[in-house]
């Protein structure tokens, strides 16, 4: 069971001592701080809070030296999609679409009520 000094970030639990948020407004003040002795002593960790999003800045006597950040791009898509696979949120594929799938006619929204329906949920933050 976690402590009273603990914190939940995206699944993960983070205790307290060890890890700092800069504070002030900019760039560096929403990633999580560490020091290297800290980074070697618990790397799952913080592997697992850049797997949730999250950036990690590592300092070496309180001077930034790394930063530790989600891969982007492709990778990121397919890392993602295996993660979601693995914790039973996507189910896989049990075989490729066929080549028919493709070619089928779509519904017709000659109004455009799903853009207008879309467009709205989207301006409301939904």
């Amino acid at each position: 069971m976690p402590s009273a000094t603990s914190r939940e970030l995206g699944g993960v639990t983070e205790p307290a001592s060890g890890l700092s948020r800069s504070p002030g407004c900019d760039y560096i003040s929403h990633m999580t701080t560490t020091s290297i002795s800290q980074l070697k002593a618990r790397l799952s960790f913080f592997i697992d809070l850049v797997r949730h999003g999250d950036e990690v800045l590592v300092t070496d006597r309180g001077r930034p030296v790394a930063r530790i950040a989600p891969v982007q791009g492709e990778d990121e898509e397919l890392g993602r999609r295996e993660m979601l696979i693995r914790t039973g949120r996507l189910k896989a594929p049990s075989k490729p679409v066929s080549a028919r799938f493709w070619k089928r006619m779509r519904p017709v929204d000659a109004e455009g009520r799903s853009l207008s329906v879309l467009l709205e949920e989207r301006s409301d933050g939904r």
